[in-house]
């Protein structure tokens, strides 16, 4: 599964602290890979149906809070289909 995120740590941009399906699922001990993400929960840990039960949220304090626990956090391919549903076209170039 690809997912769209800049980060493979999900506690500081979805519900998942507070979600119980991920009930007791941080991650302790983590590779190298995951330095910056002690006692977190990570996407790859996760199957496709949890990881789209969890609701996304705005990370950043200073942006507006009000969408937090509305949308899910975006598969790749849930990606592609909003960019195709805007009229979005790339390329290989």
């Amino acid at each position: 599964m690809l997912v769209v995120s800049d980060s493979v740590c999900l506690k500081d941009w979805t519900d998942a602290e507070t979600n119980v399906n991920f009930t007791n699922a941080a991650r302790k001990n983590h590779t190298s890979a995951y330095e910056s993400c002690s006692d977190d929960f990570l996407i790859p840990d996760f199957q496709l149906a949890k990881f789209k039960a969890l609701k996304a949220k705005q990370r950043v304090a200073s942006r507006n809070q009000e969408p937090n626990g509305i949308q899910n956090p975006m598969p790749f391919e849930g990606l592609i289909q909003f960019m195709k549903g805007m009229g979005v076209r790339y390329s290989n170039a």
